[in-house]
């Protein structure tokens, strides 16, 4: 209830997301596994964001600490998770590219 009051717009979106079956908007991890082609590369390097129109949120690193709003210059290091928003078919765009680039 206190986030319902301080944050109203926040809750909406969040209870949007999860309920409105129509927009498949969702918040979503996907994993970078160590064999990935794109550990060592920096963010900007990969342009991942402008082919599948999804939103980085943050990155989880291997120790598991995010980085929020990671910069073009974060480097993808082993293991780590990416935390995107975006509709159901860019994620799963996102997740081909990186199951292509493990292969």
């Amino acid at each position: 209830i206190r986030s319902e009051l301080t944050r109203p717009e926040l809750v909406q979106l969040l209870d949007e997301m999860l309920r409105d079956k129509d927009r498949n908007i969702r918040l979503e991890e996907v994993p970078i596994p160590s064999r990935c082609s794109w550990v060592g590369k920096t963010l900007g390097q990969l342009g991942f964001q402008k082919e599948t129109h999804v939103f980085l949120v943050a990155v989880r690193d291997a120790q598991r600490n995010f980085r929020y709003g990671p910069t073009p210059e974060y480097v993808l290091v082993e293991n780590a998770v990416l935390v995107v928003l975006g509709h159901e078919a860019d994620v799963a765009t996102l997740r081909a590219r990186v199951a292509s680039a493990s292969a």
